[in-house]
């Protein structure tokens, strides 16, 4: 499956794949992060809409998505947030 998390669409096919595929979840984990330029806001709002779908709405998404399977399952969402996992476009 391709795409970008800025898709809200995506991040639910995400989760309805995991379910075809394994016939549910015990665990989500949140680990993605989108790719931020700059170290101050520089006026470009575009590129703060993109990072807030990619680093918390496709979260969300992807949580009310899942939250039935994890609920059937008593499972767990784990988000890993760190500045560390800031990578290079490419």
């Amino acid at each position: 499956m391709n795409g970008s998390m800025e898709d809200m669409a995506l991040a639910e096919d995400v989760v309805k794949e995991a379910k075809q595929l394994w016939g549910g979840l015990d665990m989500l984990i949140l680990n993605h992060i989108g790719y931020t330029y700059f170290n101050y806001f520089d006026g470009d709002v575009e590129h703060i809409r993109k990072l807030l779908e990619i680093n918390f709405l496709s979260y969300v998404a992807m949580t009310v998505s899942a939250l039935p399977m994890l609920k059937e399952s008593g499972g767990s969402i784990l988000v890993v947030s760190s500045t560390a996992g800031e990578s290079e476009p490419g």
